[in-house]
Formats: structure tokens, C-alpha cells, sequence
């Protein structure tokens, strides 16, 4: 998968994803988040979403812990990923032995 580096000015001039929206008659400008809009007839396309059937039968397990967090508590969680947080090795040797503790498997010395 080829990845497009996007600057500040969006996509670089000889991008052929513009080429093409061009030759449709369309306009292609860069979107707030660095994204592309297309302006035209397939601009109003909906997008789409596929679910796997594995996803539908998982969906319906009881097994699986279903709940809300407060956004106070999403907040908090979001807060400690941009810090870095997580990725501190006790916190990641904690949830791992934490992992293993629930899925009934021993710890490895």
C-alpha cells in the first residue's frame, strides 16, 4: 500500500488523484484534516460500510462485556494516550499480566 505524504498544502501539485478528478470536471481541495474533497457529481456518493459476518456473530455473544464509561472517564483515558501513558513498560507489563490473569493462563518468569 502506497502511503502519499500530504504538507501543509495539502497533496503535491502532480497528484493523480487531482488529474483525475480534473478530467472528470471536478475540483479537488484539501479538507481541514488533510483529507480530499471532491466537488462534483461523486461528491454525493454515501459512503459505506461493510460488516463481516464474524463481526455480526461476535456482536451477538452474551460473553462479551457490554458497558458505557462516563465521558469524564474517556477523557481521563484519552488524556493518559497522549501522555504517553500506556506505553510506559510497568503500566504495559501490568495490563499484560492483567491479560493473562483473565484469560486463565500462567505467567511466563
Amino acid at each position: 500500500m502506497a502511503i502519499d505524504r500530504i504538507g501543509p498544502q495539502g497533496p503535491q501539485a502532480n497528484d493523480p488523484r487531482k488529474a483525475a478528478a480534473a478530467g472528470q470536471g471536478q475540483r479537488v481541495t484539501p479538507g481541514s484534516n488533510g483529507s480530499q474533497r471532491t466537488s462534483g457529481a461523486s461528491a454525493s456518493i454515501p459512503d459505506q460500510v461493510q460488516i463481516s459476518a464474524e463481526a455480526v456473530e461476535l456482536s451477538a455473544r452474551e460473553d462479551i462485556p457490554r458497558g458505557e464509561l462516563p465521558a469524564s472517564r474517556l477523557i481521563e483515558i484519552s488524556q493518559r494516550i497522549g501522555s504517553g501513558f500506556y506505553n510506559q513498560p510497568e503500566v504495559v507489563d501490568a495490563t499484560a499480566r492483567g491479560l493473562l490473569a483473565e484469560l486463565g493462563r500462567p505467567e511466563r518468569a
